[in-house]
């Protein structure tokens, strides 16, 4: 068993919340932010579902059982 620290994407839109991922640092999480806008100014027809997204990074640790 082992704790490890992860830091956990949400995307929240018209009054839901799903988990994107998670990643080991904080950098990482923001990076996968960043890409996710990026992605959506170059494809805009691939989110034409989401109204007014925003997202956040919750720090969690996480206990692994081997």
């Amino acid at each position: 068993m082992f704790k490890q620290t992860e830091f956990i994407v949400f995307q929240h839109d018209q009054g839901t919340t799903d988990q994107v991922d998670s990643w080991s640092s904080k950098k990482e999480a923001l990076a996968r932010i960043v890409e996710i806008k990026n992605d959506m100014a170059r494809h805009p027809d691939f989110y034409y579902h989401l109204a007014n997204p925003c997202w956040t990074i919750e720090k969690r640790l996480v206990t692994y059982h081997e």
